[in-house]
């Protein structure tokens, strides 16, 4: 799967930033989230477990948060691979190796 990458950097008024962040909130308990600019789309599926950063400054008289979401596709179990027991298992048995027999004949009595 290539990689596809849409990014904005502009001053807009908090109420709209607010708004976003909800679109975000409602897309992560939904789970697609949706991001378009122009012609551009890209939708995001995130998983149930997210790995949040969280990081805020200040320096004079400017403030910045960064917030970085990430995921990884979840993956599928196979219902049939999946087994859920009371007890520990039995363990497997040990292959038996074949031994080749030899067959004695007794010719002493010819």
């Amino acid at each position: 799967m290539e990689k596809r990458e849409l990014s904005l950097k502009d001053r807009v008024d908090s109420k709209e930033v607010a708004n976003y962040l909800e679109d975000i909130i409602a897309g992560l308990n939904t789970g697609t989230i949706c991001i378009q600019s122009g012609c551009e789309t890209i939708t995001l599926n995130p998983s149930t477990t997210i790995q949040f950063e969280i990081e805020a400054s200040t320096k004079k008289d400017k403030g910045k948060l960064n917030i970085e979401l990430s995921w990884s596709a979840e993956k599928m179990i196979n219902s049939q691979d999946l087994k859920i027991m009371s007890s520990e298992p039995e363990p497997e048995p040990e292959p038996e190796l074949e031994t080749e027999t030899e067959e004695i004949t007794d010719n002493s009595g010819i």
